[in-house]
């Protein structure tokens, strides 16, 4: 990959959750299942994140990528229901590296 494309790609990776500011801890910290009221909460974060970030100038250029980090490629993810073909590769490395993540601290913790 260009150096360029990979460092808009590590920018979208450190603002991808952005929008998990505006979820209260008490949902993010909540040890069991969500109720789907919470979900739903937890589901506007993504959309919140590309909005954030399409109104700053200097990352235009990552929101939608930020945006789309829980999209699935058959149509089954969020905020869009966007299927593979409607999703970059920039997209679906955030999603893998943003899977990756959360996998890897849910085994450290046990």
């Amino acid at each position: 990959m260009e150096p360029l494309r990979i460092q808009r790609l590590y920018r979208a990776a450190l603002l991808h959750d952005l929008g998990k500011l505006s979820v209260s801890n008490t949902i993010l910290d909540k040890p069991g299942r969500l109720t789907p009221e919470e979900f739903a909460v937890i589901k506007g974060h993504s959309r919140l994140s590309e909005q954030i970030l399409s109104r700053i100038h200097r990352f235009e250029d990552i929101a939608r990528i930020a945006g789309q980090h829980h999209e699935k490629l058959d149509g089954s993810g969020y905020p869009d229901g966007l299927v593979a073909a409607q999703l970059t590769l920039d997209s679906h490395i955030l999603t893998v590296a943003d899977i990756y993540g959360a996998l890897s601290k849910n085994l450290s913790r046990n």
